[in-house]
């Protein structure tokens, strides 16, 4: 092996599908094979011995150098996310997985299975899985840092549709294999596919396998209430260039009312404006995210300490300091920024830090919601400056270079490090009124 390799996927992205080939490939090869979340242990040594990696939900934490490591390439894959809820709804209805028969907070002890065979609908047992477990999934895909040199991104259907191994020989080209290994690779890829070895019969993981589940699965109300729930995700991961999809979709009644609702959905995306009306005020805004409790609550209790982003100001800058740990949906986000705001008030302060290294993407939507709504309002606060350490997400750095590259009258500098742009902007200059 050249180098060695990390494989990175997502729930129902192909997991057992991929630890299947590489396990083989290892050993065939002569690799060490690790499973990242049952093996922390491991991973201390993988310096010195070549090592194939895989981790099921592509979060490595405080191992995310391996990442970077010029000895590694790496594979990551995702997977249409209509056609993710799809296979994680049916797989969590009969999985045996310990989680899935935990109870869990707010259902009455209900276990996360339970809770969703005891949904009626179907429509609403897909809604359930979009509001949990799912929900995470495509964060974790949207938080990932796209744009390594050293990564090949794979899709899911282009692995599906790889009969003739065309596709697979690249990546495994790209992964460093020799001749050799190369063939090895191939035959484990083939052995371990859905079109070649496997069979799907006592496969438990295996419900379907298929691409493009969405077409036949999805109704215009199941299609209407995933752009609620996940507006920007298709078009982010380049599966869609507009909405116009949930017009194709079967209606689930026979009634005009859920067609004219459909393309009203549509006219609003279309028009780039979202589903539902965004509550303007802090006050409304405080009040959602206390309906979605979890992490939204904690956000909404206490701006200064919580899971998701923290505010505070510092006197030694002088100025407030943003920290994003996380993903942040548009009610998190705007309520930061409203937050954020208040604060600028409250101290006088006119420079502001950013450490946006977990801030995965800001929507369209919200870009522009801060370029001319928020933004006029911060400047007649007093706001004149901003430095920020940059995202680690490819998504997340092209949506705050999106908004510095347009916000003319903010004097802003963009640092790799936090340090650099504390020192930075402690030193900006900035005029103060008389």
């Amino acid at each position: 092996m050249k180098h060695n390799v990390i494989v990175a996927t997502h729930h129902k992205t192909g997991t057992v599908w991929m630890d299947g080939v590489f396990k083989a490939i290892a050993r065939e090869v002569g690799a060490e094979y690790i499973d990242f979340k049952s093996q922390y242990g491991r991973l201390d040594g993988t310096s010195k011995r070549p090592f194939i990696l895989l981790n099921y939900d592509s979060d490595f934490g405080e191992y995310g150098h391996l990442l970077d490591r010029a000895d590694v390439r790496v594979l990551h894959v995702i997977r249409d996310p209509r056609d993710v809820l799809i296979s994680a709804m049916h797989y969590h209805k009969k999985s045996g997985e310990s989680w899935l028969h935990e109870p869990i907070p707010g259902y009455d002890n209900a276990t996360y299975q339970r809770r969703l065979k005891t949904l009626a609908r179907k429509f609403d047992q897909y809604i359930f899985e979009m509001e949990h477990s799912t929900a995470s999934t495509l964060r974790d895909m949207l938080s990932w840092r796209y744009g390594r040199a050293n990564c090949f991104e794979a899709r899911y259907e282009d692995l599906r549709q790889d009969v003739s191994l065309t596709y697979w020989r690249r990546i495994s080209t790209f992964l460093g294999f020799d001749q050799k290994e190369q063939e090895i690779s191939c035959q484990s890829f083939y052995r371990n596919s859905l079109f070649g070895g496997l069979s799907r019969l006592g496969n438990k993981h295996v419900r379907s396998g298929d691409i493009n589940q969405w077409e036949r699965e999805f109704t215009q109300d199941l299609g209407y209430a995933f752009l609620q729930k996940f507006p920007d995700v298709l078009e982010t991961l380049s599966y869609e260039n507009t909405s116009s999809w949930v017009l194709k979709l079967r209606q689930a009644e026979s009634t005009d009312m859920v067609s004219e609702k459909i393309r009203g959905v549509v006219a609003l995306l279309a028009k780039g404006k979202p589903l539902v009306d965004t509550p303007a005020s802090l006050a409304e805004l405080e009040k959602c995210l206390n309906k979605e409790a979890g992490d939204s609550g904690l956000l909404a209790a206490n701006i200064h300490d919580n899971p998701i982003c923290t505010v505070n100001y510092d006197a030694k800058i002088p100025g407030i300091v943003v920290v994003w740990k996380r993903h942040a949906t548009s009610l998190q986000l705007r309520f930061v920024h409203e937050k954020l705001l208040e604060l600028i008030a409250k101290h006088g302060a006119q420079k502001v830090l950013g450490d946006d290294t977990g801030l995965a993407i800001i929507h369209h939507r919200d870009q522009e919601w801060i370029l001319e709504d928020w933004l006029p309002r911060a400047f007649r606060a007093g706001l004149k400056a901003a430095a920020s350490k940059r995202p680690l997400s490819y998504f997340g750095r092209a949506s705050t270079a999106n908004i510095q590259s347009r916000a003319v009258e903010l004097l802003h500098q963009g640092f790799d490090d936090l340090a650099s742009a504390r020192e930075w902007l402690v030193h900006c200059e900035v005029v103060r009124p008389n």
